[in-house]
């Protein structure tokens, strides 16, 4: 008999593409009113970027 997988709800997260850091702010700016893209930045290293990657973190813990 086959064991049914339990499905899994993804939860994102951002990661910082320079440090691998979890701790990633959104900042806030004028332009999100005019239709401009969020700007993030890494906490830890301070790198800031309209395009921050974002990891499942419930995959993540699947894996290990």
């Amino acid at each position: 008999m086959k064991k049914k997988k339990k499905k899994i709800n993804p939860q994102y997260v951002k990661i910082c593409p320079k440090c691998k850091s979890l701790d990633v702010e959104s900042r806030l700016n004028v332009g999100i009113v005019f239709g401009m893209p969020q700007k993030y930045r890494c906490r830890k290293c301070g790198y800031s970027s309209y395009f921050f990657p974002e990891i499942d973190l419930r995959s993540k813990k699947e894996e290990n």
